[in-house]
């Protein structure tokens, strides 16, 4: 019965109508190209739309400060303006705010300067006048010393030369040591040392050598850090022919490309008020920003340009970019053969060309590679060069107020020549591990070892100081360190040499150990004498390299030298920009030797813990400071398995040595009259009491 009644179903009218409004929808909203009135929506959104899109809640493309394409079309480009975004985070506005404060500091600092500098305008402009009468004394009271300064005059001698010689033989045949002499308004100390010149302003002819900063007071202090703590150790320039150039405003040794890069390198050491790691590294910059400018527009064949870029190196270096440093360093040395020589001094030229293949080869030590332009081996060094007179003297100059401090003979010039000798063996043992003479023997070995150690023998009793001086120089300090860590790199590859017996390797092991341990003693002296604050920034490598070497096998005192190493890369995070980065380096490489990293590492870090690896590429070029025994291992002989042996008991008995059996018994020659003037300890002592030094 139920079949008999029809379903009752919806009428479909309205369906056909729906379908049909929404076919037309569906047109009306179809794909691009299709007319109708959709509304396309910019391809790029801006996350902070501008005040008109706001009102009218429409998507904006624009960014600070161009309007919007919204606005154009509409012509209400002029009114496109942007309200600060609610999301700018606290961090981006804390640091708005520093650098207003920064800005404001430096305004003040300014303002301090043109104050002192007022002052010193009158004070100078007296000085000036009265030395003039001075002079005109000397003219008027000896006839024949004025004809002599015509005769000068008329031979070419510049107006300061003829000034300095009259005052001489009229005022100053009797002054004592350490006399000042005033020349255009440029007070120089000529026993101070470095040789720095006091500066003060001059009256309308002194030279602007830089416009980063008026403040002269602080350009000169800036330049007084680098000659105390880096031209002693890095002499890349004759500070003589420099000292003439600069007073004068002549570009022949100097120009103002190498003052800006000189002023970037002191702000590493500036330790004045106001002289934090942010604003010392501001400054810097803006150094080094005007040093491009200027190095732009000078010739390329000066040496310079060439010694110019070797100090931006050390800059770069220090501030963490390594592989920009590099290159630079790589086009300073080959620039030097663009230079005439025919137009500049010889010693001068010889000075800055030893100065920068040193640097060159150092760096090229450090980071374990072929230099990018060869050394001379057994080239004489410093032939033209004038040794150090005895009123060159050296004070750690650290501010304006230490500049009267203690004054010693400095020696520079001197240990810049032995620093290029010792840069010459260096160079052969780079050859040796990794040139293409062929294999690595033990004749190869045995006669670098033997040209180190004459090195040493040959250093003058001046140079040859202990780790107990407590007048030692810092220069003279790292030359030590400098050679200690090149025969740490000459005999550690051999100590992981499985084919050597036992005995040999743990005889190998000492050498390397013993000189680690004399190296890390010299560095301790350094940093008893005058702060880690005031380190060249290669002695931060060294410091690395001869703890990894004394952590390398088992060691008691392993854990104190890690934390001193730490202690010492801490110290000079203020000052270089690499240090962080190593410090992490070196903590991998105790976690992975197992060895306990100190429970406040934390602090010993400041708050950092981890780099990535573009910085630690930034740091040496590597992502390791460790020697790369690995690749050096193959280059060795197979035959210095048997040879070794015999080269080092010929080498015993040539010292005075018995030709013993077993190499293991043989005695440390490094704890004879090579090491003599180090008080070096006995060949069993492997260990270091690193408490005893850090508080002798």
């Amino acid at each position: 019965m139920s079949s008999a009644f029809r379903e009752l179903r919806p009428s479909t009218s309205n369906d056909n109508k729906n379908e049909g409004s929404s076919a037309e929808g569906s047109d009306q909203r179809g794909p691009p190209g299709v007319s109708g009135r959709r509304r396309r929506a910019p391809s790029h959104v801006s996350h902070n739309a501008c005040i008109t899109c706001k009102k009218v809640k429409s998507k904006c493309d624009g960014e600070e400060p161009e309007p919007c394409s919204r606005c154009k079309s509409k012509g209400l480009a002029d009114q496109c303006r942007y309200d600060v975004h609610i999301k700018i985070t606290k961090e981006e506005l804390i640091k708005k705010i520093k650098d207003v404060e920064l800005k404001k500091t430096e305004l003040e600092l300014k303002k301090e300067a043109l104050e002192k500098s007022n002052a010193q305008l009158s004070e100078a402009a007296r000085s000036r006048d009265k030395r003039l009468e001075e002079l005109e004394n000397v003219i008027r009271n000896n006839d024949d010393r004025s004809s002599e300064g015509r005769s000068m005059l008329q031979d070419g001698k510049s107006v300061n030369e003829v000034i300095e010689f009259l005052l001489r033989a009229g005022l100053n045949t009797n002054l004592p040591t350490g006399r000042r002499m005033s020349i255009d308004g440029i007070e120089i100390n000529e026993a101070t040392a470095p040789q720095i010149t006091i500066f003060k302003p001059n009256v309308g002819t002194s030279r602007v050598w830089t416009t980063v900063i008026s403040d002269i007071n602080l350009i000169h202090h800036l330049v007084g850090l680098y000659f105390a703590w880096i031209h002693p150790v890095h002499m890349l320039f004759s500070e003589k022919h420099f000292m003439r150039s600069y007073p004068s405003g002549d570009e022949t040794y100097c120009t103002p490309a190498m003052v800006n890069t000189i002023c970037a390198m002191g702000c590493f050491y500036n330790t004045e008020e106001g002289g934090g790691y942010q604003q010392n590294k501001i400054l810097g910059g803006k150094f080094i920003e005007q040093m491009r400018k200027d190095i732009a527009k000078e010739d390329s064949r000066k040496p310079t340009y060439a010694i110019t870029y070797a100090i931006l190196f050390l800059a770069e270096l220090s501030s963490g970019q390594a592989r920009l440093a590099s290159s630079h360093l790589r086009l300073a040395v080959e620039s030097l053969a663009r230079v005439d020589a025919s137009n500049y001094s010889a010693e001068a030229l010889e000075l800055a060309s030893w100065g920068l293949h040193t640097l060159n080869t150092a760096w090229a030590g450090m980071t374990y590679q072929k230099p990018s332009a060869p050394i001379a081996i057994h080239a004489p060094v410093f032939e033209n060069v004038e040794l150090d007179t005895d009123h060159a003297n050296w004070q750690p100059y650290r501010s304006p107020q230490h500049h009267n401090g203690p004054e010693v003979q400095s020696h520079a010039i001197q240990t810049a020549k032995e620093l290029a000798k010792l840069n010459q063996i260096i160079h052969e043992t780079i050859n040796v591990y990794c040139g293409s003479r062929g294999r690595v023997s033990a004749k190869s070995i045995m006669r670098l070892y033997k040209r180190y150690l004459g090195w040493k023998e040959e250093l003058s009793p001046e140079l040859s100081t202990s780790t107990e001086n407590t007048e030692a120089l810092p220069h003279v300090v790292f030359l030590h360190v400098h050679y200690h860590v090149a025969l740490t790199q000459l005999f550690q590859p051999l100590a992981d040499y499985e084919q050597f017996s036992e005995s040999t390797r743990e005889h190998v092991a000492g050498i390397a150990q013993h000189h680690a341990h004399q190296g890390l003693k010299f560095v301790i002296l350094h940093r008893h004498l005058f702060s880690s604050r005031y380190s060249a920034p290669l002695l931060l490598f060294h410091v690395v390299h001869l703890s990894d070497v004394l952590t390398h096998k088992a060691n008691p005192e392993a854990e104190k030298i890690v934390v001193f190493c730490l202690e010492m890369l801490n110290e000079s995070l203020s000052s270089f920009g690499f240090a962080g980065p190593l410090q992490d380096m070196f903590c991998r490489a105790m976690t992975e030797r197992s060895l306990p990293l100190p429970p406040n590492l934390n602090e010993l870090l400041n708050g950092r813990t981890q780099y990535d690896p573009e910085e630690m590429l930034d740091t040496c070029e590597r992502l390791t400071y460790q020697q790369p025994v690995d690749m050096l291992l193959p280059r060795l002989d197979p035959a210095i398995v048997g040879d070794f042996e015999k080269e080092w008991n010929d080498f015993i008995e040539a010292h005075g040595g018995e030709d013993t059996a077993k190499l293991s018994n043989s005695p440390d020659p490094v704890d004879g009259a090579a090491e003599d003037t180090e008080g070096a300890e006995s060949p069993s002592m492997r260990n270091m009491n690193i408490q005893s030094l850090v508080h002798p």
